[in-house]
């Protein structure tokens, strides 16, 4: 496999003369997937990016490293040829008409803002305008709606790249046959972003734009293998600096769960188990997380699971880290053998085959359990050391996160929580 990350593999690629390269284009794509796995575990890992915008988008050039390097799942619901305004001659109103389609679990929505509307000689139009009649007027509608479809996930805007392309009057230094400039109608997003405080990335700090789309673009507007490796790599930088609140899982492998416990085995079977052939205490096994940059971990209970919290220790002293029991006998949250009230509510479902997640953010604990379709959470935010100190003299400030069992535990995932 080429590493694409490698000077002289790049050099190859660019004496190819062709940024459709296909084999190259697989190459990167396989490179890139390495160096998520390498790069260890982020917020928007296991999580759903549904990508708006026009052809740029509905290529693949961009959007396919994209899913490589975050470990998303990246649905793409772009219009090729579309626009935002209904003003627009190139497919007008097309890409706003796309809003509606966003899955319901949609975490993040990349809106790549075509040029489309540009070169097409949309109405401009003034910040003060809030329909799709004028391009200013759908960059505003166009955020109003995302957000109001879920306030809580995250929405980026990614700003039009100068184009060198022919097929319109406008291109990045011509105005376009209404007499407005490609600025102009980038400073409208801009403009439009900073005003319902949306962020916005910029393409020209990835190195794509007007005077560099000879190496970016075959046609002067579209996205090629080398372009769509910059295109993705700067905004998956820019993303990993986005806050996130909530859950960034992926499945677990070998190296979360290794050198711990030797009385565990792990597998690959049903997204990753770990099946406890002996007991280690009593009749339980523990398995701690290997990696100390973890701070959740998500599973599907088998006969008996409790959370705990401690240094990975082995043996009976790590009952002393014991901190949350979801599954118990009595449908409760338990510490040991031990009830306490403020971070002990009723489970809703006490199923044999239900999920939970759960993690620690400095002293407080975080657990959630799968009831239906929906995360309904059992603790949110209980604090640890108020509640557990008194109990568990063995608590740990650097404690990371174990799963103490009988049985298997399935569809093991690790990864970050932030509240």
């Amino acid at each position: 496999m080429a590493d694409l990350g490698s000077r002289a593999a790049l050099k190859a690629i660019f004496e190819t003369g062709d940024p459709l390269n296909q084999t190259a284009f697989t190459d990167l794509i396989d490179s890139l997937a390495l160096k998520s796995e390498a790069a260890g575990t982020h917020p928007w890992v296991g999580k759903k990016i549904t990508c708006l915008g026009s052809s740029i988008t509905n290529q693949g050039f961009y959007t396919t490293p994209l899913a490589a390097l975050s470990g998303a799942a990246v649905i793409d619901l772009s219009s090729s040829g579309g626009s935002l305004s209904s003003s627009a001659s190139a497919g007008p109103q097309a890409i706003y008409n796309t809003i509606s389609g966003i899955p319901a679990d949609t975490d993040l929505v990349i809106m790549e803002v075509s040029p489309n509307d540009f070169r097409s000689n949309a109405t401009l139009g003034t910040i003060a305008d809030t329909t799709v009649a004028t391009y200013y007027g759908a960059v505003f509608k166009t955020i109003e709606q995302i957000v109001a479809l879920d306030s809580s996930r995250v929405v980026v805007f990614v700003l039009p790249y100068g184009n060198t392309d022919t097929a319109f009057a406008g291109s990045w230094n011509t105005n376009n046959s209404n007499g407005n400039s490609f600025l102009q109608f980038r400073q409208a997003v801009v403009e439009q972003c900073n005003r319902a405080g949306i962020p916005y990335f910029d393409p020209a700090s990835w190195g794509i734009g007007g005077q560099t789309s000879a190496r970016n673009t075959p046609d002067g507007i579209h996205l090629g293998t080398i372009g769509g490796k910059r295109y993705s790599e700067g905004l998956w930088s820019d993303l990993r600096s986005v806050p996130y609140r909530g859950w960034g899982l992926r499945t677990a492998t070998q190296a979360d769960v290794s050198g711990y416990n030797t009385t565990a085995t792990y597998s690959t079977a049903n997204g990753g188990s770990i099946t406890h052939s002996g007991a280690v205490v009593g009749t339980y096994a523990i398995t701690w997380m290997a990696s100390g940059n973890n701070n959740a971990a998500e599973w599907t209970k088998g006969a008996s699971a409790w959370v705990m919290f401690g240094e990975g220790s082995s043996g009976p002293s790590g009952i002393g880290d014991l901190i949350a029991n979801p599954i118990g006998f009595a449908g409760r949250v338990l510490a040991g053998d031990i009830t306490l009230g403020a971070l002990s509510p009723t489970i809703p479902v006490n199923e044999s085959a239900t999920k939970f997640r759960a993690a620690r953010v400095g002293n407080l604990l975080y657990i959630d359990q799968l009831v239906g379709t929906s995360w309904s959470p059992i603790i949110n935010g209980g604090d640890i050391l108020t509640a557990y100190s008194a109990a568990i003299a063995g608590y740990r400030e650097t404690a990371k996160i174990g799963i103490l069992t009988i049985g298997t535990v399935t569809n093991y995932r690790t990864g970050v929580f932030t509240p």
